[in-house]
C-alpha cells in the first residue's frame, strides 16, 4: 500500500499499531516476495469483501 502511494506512512503506522514511525519504516523496505508471503499467511487475506 505504501510503496505504490495508496496509503501514507502514518496510516500504515496506525494499522500496525506502532508507536514510532521508525518501526513502521522498517517494514517499508521489505522485498515484494516477503510481503506477498506474509499477506497470504494472514487470515484476513482469506476474507471475501
Amino acid at each position: 500500500m505504501y510503496k505504490y502511494g495508496d496509503v501514507d506512512i502514518r496510516t500504515i503506522q496506525s494499522i500496525l499499531g506502532h508507536t514510532s514511525v521508525a518501526t513502521t519504516q522498517i517494514y517499508t523496505h521489505l522485498d515484494d516476495d516477503d510481503i506477498k508471503k506474509g499477506i497470504s499467511k494472514n487470515p484476513i487475506s482469506k476474507l471475501k469483501i
